[in-house]
């Protein structure tokens, strides 16, 4: 069921069902909580939908490439990955914490987005001179031609180019609620790639094509999300120098955190992609697309939880939304574990035949995963209250561990590179707790009057 589209009166007010008649109304924590589970259910019903789509589309890319055409689509999508990193470096975050007070105020809002945008444009410029290069020759040393190459990087780089002011759009309707609207634009957006790949695959379907169909889809995303969005910014409004200031402080801060996180989330492909041959590069890439469940989760506390948690402004709220979505979010996580556990081969069935041997990899994989959400959890509660401080300790942390890795596993192998980005992904998760535990402080230090609510 897609969610209506309601407009929200104030940072500090939710729906809340009223009953009338006789009978007494619900205590307002028991409302709350019959509220949240209806929402959420509506909302994830809906983006299990979306991600039932991308699985299927994936699975045709899958089942219907080569390997050695998988290997190219896959260190294809991991390079324009790092580029729209590269093209933010805290941007979005900025922006996110920003609207967090202004968002009401559609000429503010308006130049907010415009001083994002020309801030993204000015980075992408140079992320392109960076990672168009090296994409092109992870390319050539997986065996594909100098032209077939250059092609895909210049598929790759229209898309990174529609995609810059549209993840600056998706704010604008997330810090409204408006989850109707990105229920309906992530529905239209998973069924219009499904339909592109799937009529290619009965064309012709390989790396470049399939990397056409995901161009298309984003076009698509960027015209209706443009188009809604004007009813919430004004895009006559002009950049302002002080919204520029303060995104370019947490640029600054950001930007040795962020530029290592772009290469240090794609690693896995760029080691396999280095060391490897092209039909391990597809066995991870392929082993990548089971973990589309944690899409669903993290697509709800995008688009739900994280927008809220920005606007709250009491301190003890925020301590226990908190923890409160972390233990949610470990319980769900521990779900999935149990279930890939017990339906291992069936999952593999999914991929092919050529993938059936991979059960070891697929529960390494999973795990690595697990880790990667959790860690990813609380980085977005983190960012969306703007508690960056110190988060460049990741660096040396994770350098140090990675070293120490090397000297330990083989990571030509699908197996020793999926183990890599598992222990890899320990020292972020202690970093995150270090910056909540600092951030809350802080919040309860400048004692904000509980106004806000979650």
């Amino acid at each position: 069921m897609i969610l209506p589209d309601t407009k929200i009166a104030s940072a500090n007010t939710e729906p809340v069902p009223v009953e009338t008649g006789t009978p007494a109304l619900p205590p307002p924590a028991a409302a709350r909580i019959r509220y949240w589970i209806g929402l959420t259910g509506a909302y994830m019903s809906v983006q299990a939908m979306v991600q039932l789509l991308s699985f299927a589309t994936g699975i045709i890319i899958i089942r219907s490439m080569s390997q050695r055409e998988y290997a190219f689509y896959t260190i294809a999508n991991s390079m324009q990955g790092t580029m729209n990193l590269l093209a933010d470096i805290g941007i979005s975050n900025a922006v996110m914490a920003i609207g967090g007070r202004v968002w009401q105020d559609r000429t503010r809002l308006g130049e907010l987005m415009q001083t994002a945008l020309r801030l993204r444009y000015w980075l992408a410029a140079r992320s392109m001179f960076v990672v168009g290069p090296v994409l092109v020759w992870l390319l050539l040393r997986q065996g594909a031609s100098i032209a077939y190459a250059l092609l895909l990087v210049a598929i790759v780089v229209s898309g990174f180019v529609i995609q810059l002011p549209t993840n600056l759009l998706m704010i604008a309707p997330r810090l409204h609620a408006q989850l109707g609207r990105l229920q309906r634009i992530d529905l239209i957006s998973a069924s219009a790639r499904c339909v592109l790949v799937a009529t290619a695959c009965l064309l012709w379907l390989n790396s470049g094509t399939a990397l056409i169909a995901t161009v298309l889809t984003a076009g698509i995303q960027f015209r209706i999300l443009r188009s809604w969005a004007a009813d919430l910014v004004n895009f006559e409004a002009n950049p302002t120098e002080e919204d520029r200031a303060e995104m370019l402080k947490v640029i600054r801060s950001q930007a040795p955190n962020a530029i290592y996180y772009c290469f240090q989330g794609q690693i896995t492909i760029w080691l396999i992609s280095t060391f490897g041959k092209a039909q391990s590069v597809a066995e991870v890439g392929a082993l990548g697309r089971l973990a589309l469940v944690f899409t669903v989760i993290s697509s709800v506390l995008a688009g739900m939880v994280i927008p809220r948690f920005a606007r709250c402004q009491d301190p003890n709220l925020l301590w226990r939304r908190y923890w409160q979505i972390l233990a949610l979010c470990a319980l769900l996580a521990l779900a999935i574990m149990i279930a890939a556990a017990l339906f291992t081969p069936q999952f593999l069935w999914l991929l092919g035949s050529k993938y059936q041997h991979l059960k070891p990899e697929f529960i390494i994989m999973v795990l690595s995963n697990i880790v990667a959400f959790i860690a990813g959890v609380m980085w977005s509660l983190n960012a969306a209250r703007a508690w960056f401080k110190y988060s460049w300790l990741y660096i040396p942390l994770t350098l140090a561990t990675q070293a120490l890795l090397l000297t330990l596993l083989n990571v030509s192998t699908v197996r020793g590179v999926l183990v890599f980005s598992l222990f890899s992904q320990v020292p972020l998760l202690f970093l995150n707790a270090f910056l909540a535990w600092r951030g809350l402080k802080r919040e309860f230090a400048r004692n904000a009057p509980a106004e806000a609510q979650v």
